[in-house]
């Protein structure tokens, strides 16, 4: 097929078997067909290819997607950093872009440490820690029940049943079962991480820890700093005190918007006597 009658979508990602598609607006069907074929001809492992139709939403932050080509199914298995896990793309959000970061909190988990995962989703962080260190326990917390059925399965797939744990349910109460009992927390749900920054700090042993903050922010001057004053004043309430160790941009979600990353370093705030 001609090139102008084929869609130029504005991006992919490929999920095991998958391609989740981006396209624009004014693509028709025909031409969505034309690409996926394109796709499948070009990448012999894609099977299935998808379309995001909408950003994340409902009560558990998934996108809506729809079959454009191939075999008909949301399910494949992907994998990263030889770990693999079980996905599926209409009930549990789990997004590859992270994969580097991933890796990145891995080289910084110190032996014997306890980490929990806020946000957990189908396991990546928990996993790929459990995998790629030597840390004692982790704690993948997420309230999406489909999500935590899959968790559960990929820490089986992985053999890592001994040291990863699943804790269902919203985590602004679920927390409470480990107050003072992790070395290390991964805020990894970005939509709503300044919420649950205070059950972090609830999470955190009474000499304190790290905290692996992602949000999003605007792309402009200040993208930092916002969150970081909002987070120290968090911090303060809970009488901790914070420092970031590192930020960085994550990925671009917008042409004005992008993923952040913050590690932070948390020790209990020293009241000074009057």
């Amino acid at each position: 097929m001609p090139e102008g009658l084929r869609a130029s979508p504005r991006g992919f990602d490929v999920i095991g078997s998958i391609a989740l598609v981006e396209f624009r607006r004014n693509e028709t069907r025909m031409q969505k067909k034309a690409f996926a074929c394109a796709l499948m001809e070009k990448n012999h492992g894609i099977r299935t290819v998808l379309e995001r139709v909408s950003d994340h939403e409902g009560k558990y932050r998934l996108p809506k997607v729809k079959g454009v080509g191939g075999k008909r199914t949301m399910e494949t298995i992907h994998v990263e950093h030889g770990c693999r896990f079980h996905v599926r793309m209409d009930k549990a959000y789990f997004s590859p872009r992270l994969s580097t970061e991933r890796m990145r909190i891995a080289g910084q988990v110190k032996p014997g440490e306890v980490v929990g995962v806020l946000g957990a989703g189908v396991g990546p962080f928990p996993i790929i820690l459990g995998k790629k260190t030597h840390a004692e326990k982790i704690i993948g917390f997420e309230w999406n029940p489909v999500a935590c059925t899959l968790m559960r399965e990929n820490i089986a797939l992985n053999r890592l049943d001994d040291r990863v744990s699943v804790v269902q349910g919203d985590a602004r109460r679920t927390y409470k079962k480990f107050m003072q009992a992790c070395d290390r927390i991964v805020l990894a749900l970005p939509f709503n991480s300044l919420e649950l920054f205070p059950c972090a700090l609830a999470c955190l042993k009474p000499n304190g820890g790290r905290v692996h903050f992602y949000g999003f922010s605007s792309k402009k001057p200040g993208m930092f700093s916002w969150p970081l004053k909002e987070l120290k004043a968090l911090a303060y309430t809970k009488r901790f005190s914070i420092q970031c160790k590192s930020m960085r941009i994550v990925r671009n979600v917008a042409s004005s918007r992008v993923q952040i990353a913050l590690d932070l370093k948390v020790a209990p705030l020293r009241m000074r006597n009057h």
